[in-house]
C-alpha cells in the first residue's frame, strides 16, 4: 500500500520500506511547515493581551498602597514600574508577529541554507 518508486527500479523489501519511510517524513515536513506558516500569521491570543494589560495596571496600583514619607521617591519608584511594564508590553507586541512589522526575522538565513543546500549534490537525490 502506499506510493511505490519509480517504474523501472529495482526494490526489495527493505527498499519498498526505506521508500515508504521517507514518503511519511516528507508528509510529515510537509504538516510541520503548514503548521508554522499558520502560527506565523496569527498572535497573542485577546485573552492573554487582556491578562498583561490587567496584570501592569494592578501592578502599578498596588504601588500606590505603599506611602512613603517622601512623595517624590514615591513618585521615582511608581513610574520606574510604570516604565518597566509598558517597555515590556511594547516589547510583547512588537515581537507579536515575528515575520512582520519594525523588528522581525529577515529571511537572509533561510534563503543560505536553501542555496547551500542548491549546491549540494543532496539536491540530486
Amino acid at each position: 500500500m502506499g506510493l511505490q518508486p519509480p517504474k523501472g527500479a529495482q526494490q526489495t523489501g527493505y527498499d519498498q520500506m526505506r521508500y515508504e519511510e521517507m514518503l511519511e517524513q516528507l508528509h510529515d515536513l510537509g504538516n510541520a511547515r503548514r503548521e508554522r506558516l499558520l502560527a506565523a500569521e496569527q498572535g497573542l491570543p485577546p485573552i492573554l493581551w487582556v491578562v498583561l494589560i490587567l496584570g501592569g495596571v494592578i501592578t502599578v496600583g498596588f504601588t500606590y498602597l505603599f506611602g512613603l514619607e517622601n512623595t517624590l521617591v514615591h513618585l521615582i519608584i511608581v513610574g520606574s514600574l510604570a516604565l518597566v511594564i509598558s517597555m515590556s508590553l511594547f516589547t510583547v507586541a512588537a515581537l507579536d508577529y515575528p515575520f512582520k512589522g519594525d523588528i522581525h526575522i529577515h529571511p537572509t538565513a533561510y534563503e543560505n541554507d536553501l542555496e547551500r543546500f542548491r549546491e549540494s549534490k543532496l539536491s540530486d537525490l
